[in-house]
């Protein structure tokens, strides 16, 4: 069994494409793709027509801007000592082998078996590395999203005594997005780069932590702005979806822009009544995170 050194060495001494300053974080999105997968105890190996698609997404997403191929990981971090791929076709693989030959040859990749065993035995080790790799590769800003986006959850713990985890369902952001049509439910926030819209972020109105669901019923679409301030309960929503602005909320330049403005009026919600906020969850915000009392009384 691998040591927990000797883990943590194999991740951060992965060997990273470099070209000058010029991003390359092909390895640390799939690393961190594969890390979610083994934290929902997900089988070890995957297809790559199974992660060509996602790995695709978070290439796009949080990548730099030049066109880059899921193929490339998914095949060179085998030299890693951290990566095995099998394959089933006739081909022998020469070179940097293309999505085609990738997907006709059925190739699988995973953790090699003693690096999956020990990050299974070890579950605070899989929250480890995903923290290293996010640090030496991304700044902070993008954490919260990367993690949403793979699924992982850095503050998972135990929930009942047979030792289930919950952890995060890696597409609740993309349901949101698309329920609240890319647009932030207090705002209107809607800006995208190219493809891909930014500064959005699916918030829970009941907390993941305290058991709320990875359900639109229990889902928010909030610029990165107004999740914060749900998050502290500067705001929430009332049974009729109006916006409810916190009375110790206060500030200066910008308060009245991003808070005290909203106060009173709908949050814009779902265009399917089943995606509306549900009341129980409502109900858990305005007690456990609200700061209550509200600012003035909502006509």
């Amino acid at each position: 069994m691998l040591s927990q050194q000797e883990l943590l060495n194999r991740f951060l001494g992965i060997r990273i494409w470099k070209r000058g300053d010029q991003r390359a974080p092909h390895k640390p999105l799939l690393i961190l793709f594969m890390l979610g997968r083994v934290q929902r105890k997900e089988p070890r190996m995957v297809t790559y027509s199974e992660v060509m698609e996602p790995l695709q997404r978070l290439l796009d997403d949080f990548g730099p801007p030049r066109r880059s191929s899921p193929a490339y990981p998914f095949y060179h971090l085998a030299s890693d000592g951290i990566w095995e791929f099998s394959f089933t076709g006739s081909n022998n693989i020469v070179g940097s082998p293309s999505d085609r030959f990738l997907l006709n040859n059925n190739v699988s990749g995973g953790f090699s078996e003693d690096v999956y065993a020990a990050l299974i035995d070890n579950p605070s080790l899989n929250r480890i590395i995903a923290s290293n790799i996010l640090n030496e590769h991304f700044p902070h800003s993008m954490h919260s999203e990367i993690l949403q986006a793979v699924g992982l959850d850095l503050d998972a713990v135990e929930v009942n005594a047979r030792g289930t985890s919950r952890f995060r369902d890696s597409e609740f952001r993309e349901r949101i997005l698309v329920a609240y049509s890319f647009k932030c439910a207090v705002c209107g926030f809607n800006v995208w780069l190219g493809r891909v819209p930014v500064a959005l972020e699916a918030a829970h109105i009941k907390w993941h932590q305290a058991g709320g669901p990875d359900q639109e019923d229990n889902g928010l679409l909030l610029c990165i702005m107004h999740h914060k301030l749900f998050d502290r309960g500067a705001f929430s929503l009332d049974h009729n979806l109006q916006i409810t602005v916190s009375d110790m909320a206060h500030g200066g330049e910008g308060f009245e822009q991003w808070l005290a403005s909203f106060h009173g009026k709908r949050f814009r919600t779902p265009d399917r009544p089943q995606y509306r906020p549900r009341d129980d969850y409502i109900t858990w915000h305005l007690r456990e995170v609200f700061r209550d009392p509200a600012k003035y009384s909502v006509s």
